[in-house]
């Protein structure tokens, strides 16, 4: 929150931010900010807050954390230009972001807030986990129960799997998942279809990473 300061009666002019650039795009090492402010009397403070928009699961307790980024700082004139260099660290999840810019002047009022949205690719880890399913087999007829066994693996350590097993038109008819925070871990689950039609499937295994970096492959089957 902006902080107070003393109220000019006489101004009833809102100052202006501006988030000159970036004006979007996508970003791998550093972000410029360049930030422009206006008024018609004094500057007093600013305010730039950059955070995570993206989908984000908190029972994820191993996945590096979304952050949220406030810089204030006081201006004393009242036409001020700023830029800010934020670099891109190995700790910043990849995904949407938002920034947001607001100024207030001496007479405590505040300015439209300027906001502008990007995206984060971050180097230090984009490898994708690695899935080896070895059951169930590609094209393989089942009838009451089938099992999926796989391998999955991820140099910065595998947070989530999920296995569903849909149908020809794509719906769920059964999932299962888990959080982890393995490098590696044998997947071992079991769908009991007996209940279901007799038709074609598929296995459907998705397998996300703690930088947010997501895998899935598909094995078609037949139920009858």
């Amino acid at each position: 929150m902006l902080s107070a300061c003393r109220k000019d009666l006489n101004d009833d002019d809102k100052p202006m931010a501006e988030i000159v650039s970036p004006t979007g795009g996508t970003f791998t090492d550093t972000i410029p900010f360049q930030l422009n402010f206006t008024d018609n009397k004094n500057l007093f403070q600013y305010r730039l807050e950059i955070s995570f928009t993206g989908a984000y699961d908190s029972n994820d307790s191993a996945v590096v954390k979304p952050f949220t980024l406030i810089w204030v700082d006081n201006i004393s004139t009242s036409a001020d230009s700023k830029l800010l260099k934020i670099p891109v660290g190995d700790s910043i999840i990849s995904g949407s972001y938002r920034a947001v810019l607001s100024c207030v002047d001496e007479a405590g009022l505040e300015s439209i807030r300027d906001t502008v949205l990007f995206a984060i690719q971050n180097n230090g880890e984009s490898t994708l986990p690695a899935i080896n399913v070895t059951a169930p087999l590609l094209n393989t007829t089942y009838s009451d129960s089938l099992n999926v066994s796989a391998v999955i693996t991820d140099a910065s350590k595998v947070v989530y799997y999920v296995v569903e097993l849909k149908d020809s038109t794509t719906a769920t008819k059964g999932q299962k998942s888990k959080y982890l925070n393995d490098v590696s871990y044998p997947v071992d689950e079991v769908f009991y279809t007996n209940t279901l039609p007799a038709g074609n499937y598929t296995i459907l295994v998705t397998v996300r990473d703690a930088y947010y970096n997501v895998a899935t492959t598909s094995i078609p089957i037949i139920l009858n």
